[in-house]
């Protein structure tokens, strides 16, 4: 494409000319006020832009030199905080809060002192830090590094073409330095592992350093990058020159890796031999390649997710409800309302679903006439309630039975009907058939391998089991023509049951191999959703009666 665009970064330069050395970019450009760290003297400087407001909005904490940082923020900046604020700390490997990374020492304790200052402070909004090393409070939350640049200008990238995901041979690169000491021991693992009989047969091994370019090729012609912690928790920049090139990273979790949930990657527990199987592979690439790279304007859809001006809407725009992460998009707890008993006010609704048509059903219900309800759509298996920080009463999940929504969930991505029978689509123009295509995009293909391809229960157990101080609202897709009167009454609205008409699709139309198959991989599921009644209200782990 040859067009280029700004994307996430964090760090400052320039290196050792002391803290009023540095010029603004990234993160710390747009912020209004900017404390400032180093290694040569001076150690810490505040900076405020020309433009800013008297009352800051948006604060960057350079963590370079981090305790004179800190220092300088709990005294000059602190104490005049009297509005919203969301903080930004970074541009450094030294981790938060226990400062884990062996090459600085761990946190002292009058700057754990500080830490919880800020997190107490009644203005305090989020706090979004790299690195970060424990969950210890719903506001302090982690960000990606994202990517460096040679000059320590704004970092930009190149929109490039690529290789499908899809059309990419099936393989992972390995390509890390390494160096002496134990913070450097998790590469050396990954790099043995790589070359064990394990992981050989689709593993290209980069024992020697190559040039930039040769290792830009190597990325857009691999579908999986392995990106192992070393310098600091956070995998970046490697996980966002991979992304950049088409190739999905594969990191490992941890409280910096959950900044990376929205992002096509893949997390595994730990570097261990099992973590990886070529079975895996394939299951997470058909699954990524669907999501982000079969369908139209996906190209363009993936350097959003990268832009800088994404990241910065979602965790900035928390302070105005510009948050492009509709689920974190609602407004500051009340705990008046808090009561399970109590039904929410009658405003706008987030409902949450592994996918599937239920949850726009229901959505169109809730606001006929109006805008559409708030919902979440996603078949991440990584996704979770939101934090305590943003408790809502607003949240309802609607499940379905599991076979016919992995039948939906299948026909929606692979480009098919709703239904294996159904005529032409609405453009008139028939749907081909995606088994003509690609062999392995079948429904006998897609689920022979007898497992959960689109992590379904483990997205339902993950709200319903979940211990968030917020009530959600179970709902059963099935049982909404029966249970709406009672659920319009909890949620303060009149609704008549017409607009709630069942998708066409049902797994019980499909020959019966197929629904052998698909009762296989989701039947014990299925069955036991189908033991629950059809409206249920959860809340910190407890059933309330509605």
């Amino acid at each position: 494409m040859g067009d280029k665009f700004e994307v996430w970064s964090t760090r400052l330069f320039p290196k050792g000319q002391g803290a009023e050395a540095y010029r603004l970019t990234g993160v710390a450009a747009r912020c209004n006020w900017v404390v400032l760290s180093d290694n040569a003297e001076p150690h810490a400087a505040l900076r405020v832009r020309p433009d800013a407001p008297a009352a800051p909005r948006t604060i960057f904490l350079s963590l370079r030199k981090p305790w004179p940082a800190y220092e300088l923020f709990a005294r000059d900046v602190l104490p005049v905080l009297k509005t919203p604020f969301v903080l930004f700390s970074g541009s450094e490997d030294v981790t938060t809060p226990n400062q884990t990374d062996r090459r600085w020492p761990a946190t002292p304790q009058h700057i754990r002192s500080i830490m919880d200052s800020i997190l107490a402070h009644p203005q305090l909004t989020a706090w979004y830090t790299e690195n970060l090393d424990a969950d210890i409070h719903p506001k302090l939350r982690p960000m990606p590094l994202g990517l460096l640049t040679e000059d320590g200008g704004p970092a930009m990238a190149e929109k490039l073409e690529f290789e499908e995901l899809a059309r990419r041979p099936l393989s992972v690169l390995c390509a890390h330095r390494h160096r002496e000491g134990p913070q450097w021991e998790p590469r050396r693992k990954v790099s043995a592992l790589a070359r064990d009989t394990a992981w050989i047969n689709w593993t290209t091994i980069l024992d020697e350093p190559v040039e930039e370019p040769v290792f830009k090729r190597l990325l857009s012609r691999h579908s999986f990058v392995l990106c192992v912690e070393g310098g600091g928790l956070d995998p970046s920049p490697k996980a966002w020159l991979a992304l950049l090139h088409g190739a999905i990273p594969i990191i490992r979790k941890s409280p910096t890796a959950a900044a990376y949930e929205d992002l096509p990657v893949i997390m595994v527990d730990d570097w261990e031999s099992g973590a990886i199987t070529l079975e895996k592979l394939e299951e997470w690439r058909t699954r990524l390649s669907a999501d982000f790279q079969q369908k139209e304007g996906w190209r363009q859809d993936w350097y959003e997710r990268l832009s800088f001006q994404t990241g910065w809407t979602r965790r900035a725009g928390l302070l105005s409800n510009e948050s492009l992460t509709k689920s974190e998009a609602c407004p500051p707890f009340n705990p008046a309302l808090a009561r399970p008993q109590d039904p929410p006010p009658p405003t706008r609704y987030q409902v949450v679903s592994p996918g599937g048509p239920a949850a726009g059903v229901l959505a169109r219900w809730l606001e006929p006439e109006g805008p559409p309800a708030i919902w979440i759509l996603t078949q991440s298996q990584h996704r979770l309630p939101p934090p305590p920080a943003f408790r809502t009463q607003k949240f309802i999940y609607v499940f379905s039975d599991p076979r016919t929504l992995a039948l939906s969930l299948f026909h929606q991505r692979s480009g098919q009907l709703s239904r294996p029978d159904s005529a032409p689509a609405a453009s008139g123009r028939p749907q081909a058939d995606p088994s003509a295509e690609d062999p392995g995009q079948d429904l006998k293909s897609f689920l022979k391998q007898g497992r959960n391809p689109f992590h379904l229960e483990e997205h339902f157990d993950n709200w319903f089991h979940g211990s968030q101080p917020y009530p959600v609202l179970f709902v059963r897709y099935e049982s909404l023509p029966d249970t709406a009167a009672q659920l319009g009454r909890w949620l303060g609205l009149q609704r008549p049951a017409s607009g709630l008409e069942q998708a066409e699709a049902d797994w019980r139309t499909l020959p019966a191999d197929d629904q052998a198959a698909l009762d296989a991989v989701y039947g014990d599921f299925a069955r036991r959703l189908e033991s629950l009644p059809g409206l249920i209200l959860r809340q910190q782990g407890q059933t309330f009666k509605i």
